[in-house]
């Protein structure tokens, strides 16, 4: 058997999708991801820092975290810990509650604008689509919004 290593998951990424899928139950993957899109975009215009270190990639539907696409994949919306096997040992990482309190407020504050912007546009083809087919690689954000 396999011993079992634990160990605390501090990433910002996991923390804030944590709480968008707890606190407002967003679990559709497309609508989730281009939440995380715009919450970065908004963020980084507001306050000239990144909301997280990650970068997303142009897919087909949208912008995408590929760590938080794969969690969702293996994990579904489960949220409290990352499971990873090696061939020594089972590691289990908790993932944190976000207790940023900047974090938290903004996107309490920015949520309902940007989810009604996301539902009216989920569908569309819109300007996601002209970049994703310029770039076809990885989309850095901060390239972009000031254009």
């Amino acid at each position: 058997m396999n011993k079992v290593k634990y160990k605390i998951n501090n990433d910002i990424i996991f923390s804030i999708t944590k709480y968008l899928v707890e606190k407002y139950n967003i679990k559709e993957p497309v609508k989730l991801q281009k939440i995380l899109y715009f919450l970065y975009l908004d963020y980084l215009k507001q306050y000239d820092e990144k909301l997280f270190d990650d970068e997303f990639e142009a897919w087909i539907y949208g912008p995408v975290i590929r760590k938080i696409f794969n969690h969702i994949r293996y994990n579904g919306y489960n949220f409290i810990e990352i499971e990873s096997y090696t061939d020594k040992y089972l590691e289990i990482e908790k993932i944190q509650y976000l207790t940023d309190e900047k974090v938290k407020n903004f996107i309490n504050e920015n949520i309902k604008k940007i989810h009604k912007y996301v539902i009216n546009r989920i569908s569309r083809k819109n300007s996601w689509f002209i970049t994703m087919n310029k770039s076809k690689k990885k989309f850095r954000a901060t390239r972009y919004i000031k254009k």
